[in-house]
């Protein structure tokens, strides 16, 4: 698992030298993240610790390597900067590198006794149990998010640890996501206003319907107070405000 995510990461960054800085960022977030969470109960912080070293390793090879004629303190400052105790950032200025190290780990919990998700009665105890499950394991931003709604979907309002088509049973396979709604291939960030929770079913029948460029309705909505819409993109207020100039 490990050596195999050190590896797609090295892949992504050999195969994206022409890319931009905040580019790579939108690819390379939402693959730290996932996997940091995904093994979150069975790895230690000493595996994560390892993985954002050789990722720093990885990313200054692929700055280097971008800037061939440049010195090092040119590099650094061009990509890197520190944030309270954490140096060596990766930052494009506007959103930095998921720091996997900041995780917090969280082991299984047991289940209680006897009980069975088969058994009517034992019914209500799974579906508190996971939301508990979920409150822990999510980031304070997706708890945030996940509040926006009530612990609801966003696409089909049922209650998010809910399958949409397994009529109210606590679902075990569709997964939960974490939607953009202005998407980040039209400027969309991953931020407070632009997140939603869902269900992963429903966002599948979201981007068979409108596709994965879609501008929702009234995208005003779904943007930092810093954000506008122009074009069909979103920008920040001053690079608006620039080219009207």
């Amino acid at each position: 698992g490990q050596q195999a995510f050190l590896q797609k990461v090295k892949a992504l960054l050999d195969a994206s030298q022409a890319v931009s800085t905040q580019t790579l960022l939108q690819q390379l977030n939402p693959l730290l993240r996932g996997w940091a969470h995904y093994y979150r109960t069975v790895v230690s912080t000493q595996v994560f610790a390892y993985c954002d070293y050789r990722l720093y390793q990885m990313r200054w090879h692929w700055a280097k390597r971008r800037h061939r004629a440049k010195r090092a303190h040119w590099v650094k400052a061009k990509y890197f900067t520190q944030r309270d105790q954490r140096r060596w950032v990766f930052t494009d200025g506007r959103q930095d590198l998921f720091p996997m190290a900041a995780v917090p780990i969280i082991r299984h919990v047991k289940v209680q006794g006897r009980r069975s998700p088969h058994r009517a009665a034992d019914v209500a105890y799974f579906v508190r149990r996971r939301q508990q499950l979920l409150a822990t394991r999510w980031t304070g931003l997706q708890q945030r998010v996940a509040a926006k709604t009530d612990g609801r979907c966003a696409l089909c309002s049922r209650p998010i640890i809910e399958d949409p088509k397994s009529h109210g049973q606590p679902d075990r396979k569709s997964g939960i996501r974490f939607h953009q709604m202005i998407p980040s291939s039209l400027g969309g960030q991953a931020t407070l206003a632009n997140l939603f929770v869902t269900h992963r079913w429903c966002q599948q029948q979201y981007y068979r319907r409108y596709g994965h460029h879609h501008l929702p309705d009234d995208p005003s909505r779904f943007l930092a107070p810093d954000e506008a819409i122009r074009e069909g993109r979103v920008v920040r207020q001053e690079e608006s405000s620039a080219t009207h100039h």
